[in-house]
């Protein structure tokens, strides 16, 4: 009787609680639910205690602000505003000053960082060892001081406007650069397009059926040499004119202008984030194998194709992850520009704040746009990333 029990023993059953924490997915979701479940409640603390001293102080809470008039200039704009204008249109005006600074600035920074990540490995001793101060240099000193630097240098080392230096209409002074600004006549806007279209379409047979070899930058070197000679037929024509900056009355006149904040704030972003993107270009370039460098000038390419069609295409995997965290930086970055007065999103949105006394909304309107163009520049640089990587088969 006895050995009949030992060879079977009892079952013990299991309950389902016992099963479930046994489960390894179960039990991996364990610490994300916790996580979820305080993130919530600090996100209902502060929003209850927010609601209760917006009730004692009997403030109003809402979006409603937007449509009053914000009684405020903005020195410098690229759309339409006046002080008569809405709080929202004041937000878009610092919204489209911060894209557009942003925006050059980028394209500024990308084209330094290339040249100097590649200088920094030439083989020509002076280049490299300049290049390298650069990174080595701006790359170490705050963004804020190298803003107050270049700001110092507009509005106090630069000329004064009755001694502007000038060349080919451009007018350079501590109140500003002016440009030219293209004038088109309405008889002449379907001769632009026409113009654009047929320049387009010409470069695109060059591009595809003629010369394959050509690369992205020799076709928009190309296209615009195009326009620019377009443009010229354009204005001898007499379908377009230049308003040329001209000092009258204590001021310019005409022209586009950038002010000294605007200048100074592009300068400091784009020499800035460029210093880091050129490391990010060498550390990419040296991540290519020796061997294909070798191989490349075995078939008789030069140094320069060899870093067009055989270097940067397989640089550019490792390149890119790195350089999107630096646009992201540079378009945040931009938001150091209310320390030297530029009315950007953040400027704005602080006066209005001081105005209106809507912390709360003001500064979640702030955090949404840049946290939104944060997102569209990750995704854009995403689906490029996707686009240049190695395709196995």
């Amino acid at each position: 009787m006895a050995m009949h029990e030992m060879q079977n023993p009892p079952v013990v059953a299991i309950s389902e609680t016992g099963s479930l924490w046994w489960n390894r997915r179960f039990r991996a979701w364990i610490p994300q639910a916790l996580l979820i479940l305080l993130v919530g409640a600090a996100v209902w603390f502060f929003a209850y205690n927010a609601s209760l001293n917006i009730g004692r102080q009997k403030l109003s809470f809402g979006l409603d602000f937007l449509s009053r008039e914000a009684g405020f200039g903005i020195g410098e704009t690229f759309i339409e505003y006046s002080s008569q204008s809405s709080f929202a249109r004041a937000f878009l005006t610092g919204l489209v000053n911060t894209i557009v600074v942003s925006a050059h600035a980028l394209v500024l920074a990308t084209v330094i960082g290339f040249a100097v990540g590649i200088g920094s490995l030439s083989t020509n001793q002076a280049l490299r060892r300049v290049c390298l101060t650069y990174v080595a240099l701006f790359r170490n000193v705050p963004l804020l001081l190298q803003l107050y630097l270049w700001y110092s240098i507009a509005t106090g080392l630069l000329p004064t406007p009755a001694e502007a230096w000038g060349a080919f209409g451009v007018q350079i002074s501590r109140v500003g650069i002016f440009l030219p600004m293209l004038h088109l006549q309405p008889t002449a806007l379907s001769t632009v397009a026409g113009l654009v279209a047929a320049i387009a379409v010409g470069l695109a047979v060059w591009r595809y059926v003629f010369d394959r070899r050509a690369g992205v930058v020799a076709f928009l070197a190309i296209l615009a040499a195009a326009l620019l000679a377009g443009t010229i037929a354009l204005v001898v024509a007499g379908g377009a004119s230049f308003e040329l900056s001209v000092w009258q009355k204590f001021r310019f006149n005409g022209g586009i202008k950038f002010s000294p904040e605007f200048s100074a704030l592009l300068v400091g972003l784009s020499i800035y984030s460029g210093s880091f993107i050129a490391e990010i270009v060498r550390t990419g370039i040296l991540a290519v194998k020796k061997g294909q460098k070798e191989a490349a000038q075995a078939l008789g390419l030069s140094p320069g194709q060899t870093m067009r069609y055989i270097v940067i295409p397989q640089a550019s995997r490792v390149i890119i992850p790195p350089l999107t965290s630096q646009y992201l930086n540079l378009v945040k970055n931009s938001s150091l520009g209310v320390a030297i007065g530029y009315p950007d999103l953040v400027s704005i949105g602080n006066t209005t704040l001081n105005i209106t006394g809507r912390a709360i909304e003001c500064v979640a309107i702030m955090m949404a746009v840049y946290l939104s163009m944060s997102l569209a520049i990750s995704a854009a640089m995403n689906v490029y990333n996707k686009k240049m990587a190695l395709r196995t088969r």
